[in-house]
C-alpha cells in the first residue's frame, strides 16, 4: 500500500531524525490523528497541543477510533492562573494524577 505524499515526508523527517516534527495550520483533528495513528510503532512519545480542552477531547477521540489500542492521555487546564495565589480545583488535581 502507498502511502500518502505527506505521511511519506513525515516517516523522512522522523528517520532522520529532524525532531521536534511541528505540523501547523491544520483545522479538524482528525487529519493528525490519521496520521499519528499510521505509526504503530513510535519510538518516541508524542505531545499535541490543543487551543482548548474542547479541542483536546475530541483529538482523544479521534485518535482513539484511528488506533484503538492508542491510551493518549488528557492532561486538562488548570482552571487558575498560576499568578493568582489560588489552587486548582481538586477535579484538576484528580484528572492529572495517573
Amino acid at each position: 500500500m502507498n502511502k500518502s505524499p505527506v505521511l511519506s515526508s513525515l516517516h523522512r523527517a522522523i528517520e532522520i531524525s529532524q525532531w521536534p516534527v511541528e505540523i501547523t495550520g491544520g483545522t479538524s483533528s482528525v487529519l493528525l490523528a490519521w496520521i499519528m495513528a499510521q505509526d504503530l510503532n513510535p519510538k518516541q512519545p508524542r505531545l499535541v497541543l490543543c487551543h482548548n480542552e474542547k479541542a483536546a477531547e475530541i483529538f482523544c477521540k479521534d485518535l482513539s477510533c484511528f488506533s484503538p489500542q492508542t491510551d493518549p492521555i488528557l492532561l486538562r487546564g488548570f482552571d487558575e492562573s498560576p499568578y493568582s495565589g489560588l489552587y486548582p480545583s481538586s477535579q484538576v488535581f484528580k484528572s492529572r494524577a495517573f
